[in-house]
């Protein structure tokens, strides 16, 4: 999805993964480097010659959530185990490593309190009550899942993230 005009950009975004049953795994600028951006040598006219234009372009990950996480939540809907649910399933879906050069990246989306927020949309964004606060929300990360450097992993991924920490890659950087 490409986006170049100067209005909040989350917000539609989030609108209109609403209506597409999608979930966003990550929002950057086209200019940070990350893989799968895109890059463009010149600016529109509108960035050119706009006052309120935004002078970079936004680009979007987002991915369908599979069948059997819409059916489970269909009966778990506002439950704990609805809410784990989800973020077992959106764990899988995000990069373990992102390199930039020869440095491990931060991946934003496994941060907590981006976990915490895609998992209060989804809910919201299906009609369901949210099940669990922020603090509850934070005890049971650090429960059920292991942290790197303030992201959360399956215990299939963290294996793959450790690896890449040993074989140089580094700690995760901002």
């Amino acid at each position: 999805m490409y986006w170049d005009e100067a209005v909040d950009q989350e917000q539609v975004i989030l609108g209109m993964s609403h209506w597409a049953r999608c979930v966003p795994t990550h929002f950057s600028q086209a200019n940070q480097g990350l893989s799968g951006t895109l890059y463009k040598q010149h600016s529109t006219y509108k960035q050119i010659t706009g006052t309120v234009i935004a002078k970079q372009d936004l680009i979007i990950s987002a991915y369908k959530p599979n069948g059997g996480l819409e059916e489970r939540f269909r009966l778990e809907a506002g439950t704990a185990e609805g809410a784990w649910d989800f973020v077992r399933q959106h764990l899988k879906q995000l990069p373990v490593v992102v390199r930039k050069g020869d440095r491990l990246e931060v991946v934003a989306e496994r941060q907590r309190h981006l976990l915490y927020d895609r998992m209060v949309a989804y809910h919201l964004q299906r009609g369901a009550s949210v099940p669990l606060g922020a603090a509850e929300f934070y005890r049971g990360l650090e429960q059920r899942f292991t942290g790197r450097e303030g992201m959360y992993f399956l215990p299939e991924q963290v294996l793959e993230y450790d690896r890449a920490r040993l074989q140089g890659g580094g700690g995760g950087s901002n």
